[in-house]
């Protein structure tokens, strides 16, 4: 492996990309809260089939938001 040091532009340019991920991810988390909140019946939903498919989604976005959160404290 390369055991380089780097530069003060090549460090800085890191510490920008870090902090636009960082807001990014801030945004995002903002976007999905609405998303993970627990799932309502709809009454004019279908059945099961459409409580499931909601169900179902709100888990992936649970999911999405911890990973986010994870990623978030690491930067």
């Amino acid at each position: 492996m390369y055991n380089q040091e780097l530069t003060s532009s090549q460090l800085n340019q890191l510490i920008n990309l870090l902090k636009q991920q960082k807001i990014e991810l801030q945004q995002q988390l903002e976007k999905t809260q609405a998303d993970s909140q627990p799932v309502t019946l709809d009454q004019q939903s279908v059945g099961r089939v459409s409580r499931i498919d909601a169900i179902q989604q709100q888990q992936m976005a649970i999911a999405n938001r911890e990973q986010n959160k994870n990623l978030l404290t690491a930067i």
